[in-house]
């Protein structure tokens, strides 16, 4: 017997500070859950970035500060796009590679 599985992606637009490479493991399964990266568990599209911390590697809060070992991907149209920690962005402090300067220079991120 073969088991069909299904898999929708959560679109682009609801990815904020995932990396381009990294979208692949945003994909819900038949149930409606995405998994954490490290396989601890899973979560559901509406648990992802709710700045509560569900996957102990971060998985579902890329964009926000909730979980302490988060990176955020900045886009960085235009420029180079880097990592920070989760817990730089939107702090109020604007540096190099840091906070607002990322953000600012996001343009659609």
């Amino acid at each position: 017997m073969t088991a069909l599985v299904r898999s929708v992606s959560v679109p682009s637009k609801d990815l904020l500070g995932i990396a381009p490479e990294d979208e692949q493991f945003y994909k819900e399964s038949s149930k409606g859950t995405i998994r954490c990266k490290d396989g601890s568990g899973q979560f559901t599209k509406s648990q992802l970035n709710d700045d509560f911390c569900d996957c102990p590697d971060g998985t579902d809060e890329p964009g926000t500060s909730a979980c302490p070992n988060g990176k955020f991907y900045c886009r960085n149209a235009g420029h180079t796009p880097f990592f920070i920690y989760s817990s730089r962005v939107n702090d109020g402090i604007c540096g190099a590679k840091h906070d607002n300067m990322g953000m600012s220079m996001m343009d659609g991120y």
